[in-house]
């Protein structure tokens, strides 16, 4: 059925805030700034995305309102805190009798089988696009197309100037990797006891939901502070991801690059379980009609602690991409992101992977604008942003449909 030019507008609509926001830094900002400050707001995003798609799905799914996800992302904090300083120097906090310490030549090949998997999957999604596909995916699928040609494309240009050395760029890649790693799988653990202790009781019940989950993160915070302590806790960067890369006379932060890369490699594999499996079908199909799903016999119990599971395994994952970012991971961590990662979940739409990673570029690239240019509107851009995608599109910029 061939669309009217109305119909054509209405989908094209959703991209508008991010041409606005481009159009905004590219104005008034030089060139070369706004290229670093463009390439660091995508990779703010991208680790906004991870954190919160977790919580996008699990809402738009079970009808879960979670505030104890940003506790949940602290504790991903913590444990990348620890397992970074035990990987590079063989100290592992609050496991003071844990003293091994691996070689840099199986940390290089722990790196070099996770740039082969992200690799591999870039290849699949270039292939992809070869094939005849729905305008609508094809434009859902662009921007982290993107993202990813251009963190390879940064990476074999800092190689053939010599910028970095191959040997020990795998073998600090493979401490984040192991790093990110451990986070990941910790938290799908705890987050199987958090819907067993916290959310299994309160389904169905909105109010006991917040109560429970705003409880719930408090003693998660004291229990992080009885086992590491009250104080911050260091996580320092690996030497060959510190700094940026020099490329035609533009600065591009290497950790940004690489956090835009994890980013890609989770939305990739979001969208693969999500539109390629029996079990996104079941997920799909729950996030539109819940009822159905059960009266075709299907035990949607298992799928929601599963969703659960694997957004609280997400959540830790994104907790130490952002502690390893900032340096430093401490208590309050959690409750600072939780309002940024509200806001991308209500923006982007509730339930769909695509609109979260729209909606967290969205914010990391106005964050990064309005610091450079009006410091002071920086610190309510985001709040000001969805008041405006709200009053023009109720139900999200790209919701699931």
């Amino acid at each position: 059925m061939k669309l009217t030019q109305g119909a054509r507008l209405a989908r094209l609509s959703p991209w508008l805030p991010l041409a606005v926001i481009v159009l905004f830094g590219f104005v008034g900002i030089p060139w070369s700034t706004w290229i670093t400050l463009s390439v660091a707001g995508l990779g703010m995003g991208m680790m906004l995305f991870v954190m919160a798609t977790g919580l996008s799905l699990s809402f738009g799914l079970m009808d879960v309102l979670n505030l104890g996800h940003g506790a949940l992302i602290a504790i991903g904090g913590f444990i990348g805190a620890t397992a970074i300083s035990g990987y590079e120097f063989g100290v592992w906090p609050a496991l003071p009798w844990l003293h091994w310490h691996p070689g840099a030549a199986l940390q290089a090949g722990i790196g070099l089988g996770a740039c082969s998997l992200l690799a591999g999957l870039l290849a699949g999604l270039l292939a992809a696009r070869a094939v005849p596909r729905p305008r609508e995916r094809r434009r859902r699928a662009a921007l982290p197309a993107g993202a990813g040609l251009l963190a390879a494309a940064a990476v074999a240009l800092a190689l053939g100037s010599r910028q970095l050395s191959l040997q020990p760029l795998l073998a600090d890649l493979g401490v984040v990797a192991s790093t990110f790693a451990c986070a990941f799988v910790v938290l799908a653990l705890v987050g199987l006891a958090f819907e067993y202790l916290f959310i299994r009781p309160v389904y169905r019940d909105p109010l006991r939901q917040i109560l429970v989950t705003v409880g719930a993160s408090y003693l998660i915070a004291e229990l992080l502070k009885a086992v590491w302590g009250p104080a911050s806790l260091s996580m320092g960067m690996p030497s060959t991801l510190v700094g940026g890369l020099s490329l035609g006379g533009v600065v591009i932060e290497k950790y940004r690059l690489l956090a835009a890369a994890c980013g890609l490699l989770v939305y990739l594999g979001l969208q693969a379980l999500v539109h390629r499996t029996r079990a996104g079908l079941l997920i799909r199909a729950g996030v539109e009609n819940v009822e159905m799903v059960e009266a075709l016999g299907y035990r949607v119990r298992l799928l929601f602690l599963a969703v659960f599971v694997g957004g609280a395994a997400l959540a830790g994952l994104g907790g130490a991409m952002w502690g390893l970012y900032q340096g430093q991971v401490g208590t309050g961590m959690g409750a600072e992101m939780l309002v940024m990662i509200i806001i991308v979940v209500i923006m982007g739409g509730l339930g769909s992977i695509s609109g979260c990673l729209y909606a967290s570029v969205l914010v990391g690239l106005l964050s990064n604008y309005t610091t450079y240019i009006v410091p002071t509107v920086s610190l309510f851009s985001s709040i000001g942003l969805l008041v405006v995608v709200l009053l023009a599109w109720p139900r999200g910029l790209l919701p699931a449909r």
